[in-house]
C-alpha cells in the first residue's frame, strides 16, 4: 500500500518507505522515503535528502556482490586452465618434448608459405570463440565452460546461435593452427584424438544429460541448430526473454 503521508513530489500509485542507510560508519534511521520500484546499491555516504527512485542498502551487500564477481573470476581462471590448458598448453608441450630427437620433431612454419598464415587465420578465429563463449557463460549464464561449475542459465546466444559447440570448434581452430605452425604431425594426432573423443562424449553423455534438464526446449534447439558445421542463419527461440531464464546450460 502506498503511504497515506507521501513525500513532497511524490507520484500518485508507487509504494514509498522510510529508508534505513549507512554514514560516518554508523547506521542511522532518516527522515527519507525511497520508492519502492527501483533498487540500487548504497552509496558510500548516506545524502541528507535522498532522491526518489533510489533505495540505499547495508554496505555488506555490495561486498557481498563483489566477493561473488571475485569467486566467479577465479572459477573463470581454473577452468581455462585446467581444460582449453591441458588441451592446448600441457599436452601440445609434453608432445613436442617426447618427439624433439626424433623424425617426428617440430619445426616453425616459413612465413612465405601459406600454411603459415593459413594456421594464423585458424588460431585468431579459435581464441576469438573460445574468449567469446566463455565470456557468454559468464556474463549471461553466471557460470564457466567446467563441467563442476556449470553455467546456471541457458546460453543461446552468440556463435550458440549458429552451432551448438562453438567452444570446442575453438579449441580445435588452435590446434589445427599448433600442428601446422610447428609441422608437427604428432599434433595432428592428438588434434584428430580430441576430435574423436569430444564426437563420441557429446552425444552419448553432455547431449542426453542436457536432453533431461531441458526437455523440449533444448531438443527443439538441438534440432535446429548442427553439432558441428554452423548454419548460416543465426536461429531465435519464439521467446528470447523465456529462453534466458531458463535454467542450466548449453553444451561446451
Amino acid at each position: 500500500r502506498s503511504n497515506p503521508a507521501l513525500p513532497p513530489g511524490a507520484i500518485p500509485g508507487r509504494h514509498y518507505r522510510k529508508a534505513c542507510c549507512r554514514s560516518g560508519g554508523r547506521e542511522s534511521l532518516e527522515n527519507i522515503w525511497a520508492w519502492e520500484g527501483k533498487r540500487r546499491s548504497v552509496a558510500p555516504e548516506c545524502p541528507t535528502e535522498m532522491p526518489l527512485g533510489y533505495t540505499h542498502q547495508r554496505a555488506e551487500v555490495v561486498e557481498d556482490q563483489d566477493k561473488t564477481m571475485l569467486k566467479m573470476h577465479w572459477a573463470l581462471v581454473k577452468s581455462i586452465i585446467v581444460l582449453p590448458g591441458t588441451v592446448l598448453v600441457f599436452i601440445p608441450a609434453a608432445i613436442l618434448l617426447a618427439t624433439r630427437d626424433s623424425k617426428f620433431a617440430s619445426e616453425l612454419t616459413s612465413p612465405v608459405r601459406f600454411w603459415f598464415w593459413l594456421a594464423l587465420l585458424g588460431a585468431s578465429i579459435g581464441l576469438t570463440l573460445c574468449v567469446w563463449t566463455a565470456t557468454l557463460f559468464m556474463k549471461y549464464g553466471r557460470g564457466t565452460p567446467a563441467p563442476w561449475n556449470p553455467p546456471k542459465k541457458l546460453v543461446i546466444r552468440g556463435p550458440y546461435r549458429h552451432v551448438r559447440n562453438p567452444m570446442i570448434t575453438g579449441v580445435l581452430l588452435i590446434l589445427f593452427a599448433e600442428t601446422f605452425l610447428l609441422q608437427s604431425w604428432p599434433l595432428g594426432a592428438w588434434m584428430m584424438i580430441f576430435f574423436i573423443g569430444n564426437a563420441i562424449y557429446l552425444p552419448l553423455v553432455e547431449e542426453r544429460g542436457l536432453g533431461k534438464r531441458f526437455g523440449n526446449d533444448y531438443m527443439d534447439y538441438k534440432h535446429q541448430v548442427p553439432r558441428w558445421l554452423p548454419r548460416v542463419r543465426p536461429w531465435c527461440q519464439k521467446s528470447d526473454d523465456e529462453q534466458n531464464t531458463s535454467e542450466g546450460d548449453v553444451s561446451a
